[in-house]
């Protein structure tokens, strides 16, 4: 693997359950039904982390996100 950044999506799986976490400066954030979405067809996708946002878009080439 890598080195681990800030804005990384880190997955973990214990074996009974997976969880997913936004890595910000100081520590991992859960995300909450991150993994949890139903099949469907999603142009925009967006999660609120603490005072920031993460979004996901579709595009040409596949996908796109941002950090604000």
């Amino acid at each position: 693997g890598h080195s681990l950044s800030v804005s990384d999506i880190v997955v973990l799986n214990d074996e009974e359950k997976l969880t997913a976490h936004f890595v910000d400066r100081m520590s991992f954030v859960e995300l909450d039904n991150f993994l949890n979405l139903e099949e469907q067809t999603l142009e925009e996708l967006a999660y609120q982390v603490g005072k920031r946002y993460f979004a996901i878009q579709t595009t040409e080439e596949g996908y796109d996100y941002s950090f604000l």
